[in-house]
């Protein structure tokens, strides 16, 4: 992800958030109907994380000992939970938990696009069930969702990047099922945008201001203790908090007299942080935060993002069958510092959130659950510390443009139907105890 960047910091690994890609397994009575005991795990912690691939690694591995025989593979070979009708007893997680496995062994066994017409196929037949009349209307909408949960114009819509995760409880039931899809716009869309953005971070302001006796950028003075802003945890130490509650207990007593202080405890312990993170160099505390400034992180990436990729016409960002509805408004900006000894690197992103997708803008698709949809891009600024007194040097590099389409249903843990999304709060809880994989 972003390889622009890394290709220039290769260091600078921890300012990109990789999209999770695994899947954990599908439980026993998939195993049954692949002919195989599959084990479960019960009470995965949620570090704990089983790909499905290696859950059905014996079947995949038979179908392929058959291709390579000559012989044919049926597709009543794969999993398959209905051929005619099905009723109200057929649970929606029983259904999706059989699509994911379909899905999964297909793939293995004849790929991307091969599985594509299998599970059109098994769409089909679902579709034949629906229509069977023997649903109740409740029943039948929660399958259609279900049905969507492996339709990749609802999971895939961006291209093959992404994967599929499923949490259980610990009584091992399916609780919780996400698809998540990424995609990165096309380059020279992210060339227009990175000669764009690196131009303006070229020219960021370098006026100073002094702040409880730290010197930093005019700029980043007036948002400072309310950015979106991510440190690490090592840049505030035990001595931190206890000069921070001394000057805290100070601050208060002078308050109560009628005098405030300067800074308030957010703006210090931010500003501490900061200052640890740079070793306590003024001047390369001052350059650092000469970055932390919103209005240079629209500047530098939200216009150029939205100038080279929005149809004027129909508000749309996208082409080429890749076409996302932002929701209305500013984007969400971030911020976070790391120190890579001896570089440190300051990170911002400008985060859209999606509300439709779609390869035809006449008919976009709504994401399914509360999954995040996301159209984000990133910059990031690598500073060195100088020896024997000379400046800090900085390079500035703006990456991708990245897209993420995210879809999550989840079920019951006893009755197997979909919750809504005000259920939804009531999870991790009951005696089962979700886990996620």
């Amino acid at each position: 992800m972003l390889s622009r960047v890394l290709g220039a910091v290769p260091v600078v690994t921890s300012t990109v958030q990789t999209v999770r890609n695994g899947i954990d397994q599908l439980g026993e009575n998939l195993g049954q109907v692949l002919g195989e005991t599959v084990s479960r795990k019960v009470g995965l912690s949620p570090s704990e994380t089983t790909d499905v691939r290696e859950v059905h690694s014996k079947a995949i591995e038979r179908f392929k000992q058959k291709q390579e025989e000559g012989l044919e593979i049926e597709t009543d070979d794969l999993p398959m939970l209905f051929h005619d009708e099905i009723t109200d007893q057929v649970k929606p997680r029983e259904v999706l938990s059989t699509l994911v496995a379909r899905q999964c062994v297909s793939e293995g066994v004849f790929g991307t696009e091969g599985s594509a017409k299998m599970m059109e196929e098994q769409t089909q037949e679902l579709r034949k069930a629906l229509d069977s009349g023997r649903l109740s209307s409740g029943r039948r909408e929660e399958l259609e969702v279900v049905a969507k949960m492996v339709n990749p114009e609802q999971t895939r819509p961006l291209g093959e990047r992404g994967g599929t995760e499923v949490g259980y409880t610990l009584t091992g039931r399916m609780a919780r099922v996400e698809t998540v899809n990424h995609a990165y716009m096309r380059d020279d869309v992210v060339g227009e945008v990175a000669r764009e953005g690196e131009e303006v971070l070229d020219g960021a302001p370098t006026g100073t201001k002094l702040m409880g006796g730290w010197s930093v950028s005019s700029r980043y003075a007036e948002h400072a203790g309310t950015l979106n802003l991510t440190l690490p945890d090592s840049s505030y130490g035990y001595t931190d908090m206890a000069r921070q509650g001394v000057n805290t207990l100070w601050s208060t007593g002078w308050s109560m007299m009628g005098w405030s202080k300067e800074l308030s405890v957010s703006q210090e312990t931010e500003l501490r942080s900061l200052s640890n993170l740079c070793g306590n160099d003024p001047r390369v505390l001052e350059t650092v935060t000469r970055y932390l400034d919103p209005d240079l992180a629209r500047r530098a990436l939200a216009e150029p993002t939205l100038r080279h990729m929005r149809d004027p016409e129909t508000g749309l960002v996208g082409s080429e069958g890749r076409y996302l509805k932002l929701e209305d408004g500013e984007p969400e900006i971030r911020f976070s510092v790391q120190h890579h000894d001896p570089l440190i690197s300051i990170s911002m992103q400008t985060v859209w959130r999606v509300e439709r997708y779609g390869a035809d803008p006449q008919s976009l698709r709504e994401p399914i659950g509360d999954k995040p949809c996301t159209l984000s891009s990133v910059a990031v600024i690598t500073l060195r510390p100088g020896t024997d007194g000379a400046p800090p040097t900085v390079s500035h590099n703006v990456g991708g443009v990245v897209a993420t389409i995210g879809n999550v249903v989840a079920f019951d843990s006893s009755t197997g139907s979909l919750r809504t999304r005000e259920d939804e709060s009531l999870l991790p809880g009951g005696e089962d105890g979700l886990q996620t994989a």
